[in-house]
């Protein structure tokens, strides 16, 4: 005889199935809870990125100024601008539908400012 067989097999079927069914509901919903805390996460992070990277290039701009102003700053220093304020144009450019290659050779932006408007633009994009 089958366990399977009768009223009470019928039962443990129905109650098994039950179960499958709220541990898949529940996996679920911690997969979705995982994933919109990671979202947001996520934008955190662009946030803090965008206002470093605004920060960064004010401190840099000021820098430039003082030190153009104390005569200590080489006239082509002064108008070649600082590193940050490239990165700065550089994503003005992108946020603009500029191809990052065409950017990046433009500005004659190293590997690593390359890769870093790599990942703000992807970040974004995800966004």
């Amino acid at each position: 005889m089958n366990w399977l067989d009768g009223a009470y097999g019928t039962e443990m079927a129905v109650l098994a199935l039950i179960a499958l069914l709220a541990a898949s509901l529940a996996v679920s919903a911690i997969a979705w809870w995982r994933m919109r805390r990671s979202a947001a996460e996520l934008v955190r992070l662009q946030q803090d990125l965008a206002v470093f990277a605004e920060a960064s290039t004010r401190v840099a701009d000021t820098l430039d100024q003082v030190l153009r102003d104390s005569g200590k700053l080489s006239e082509a220093r002064a108008t070649g601008a600082s590193r940050r304020y490239l990165l700065a144009q550089a994503r003005e450019a992108l946020e603009q539908g500029e191809a990052l290659n065409l950017v990046a050779a433009r500005l004659r932006l190293s590997r690593d400012e390359v890769q870093l408007l790599r990942l703000a633009s992807s970040a974004a994009a995800a966004a």
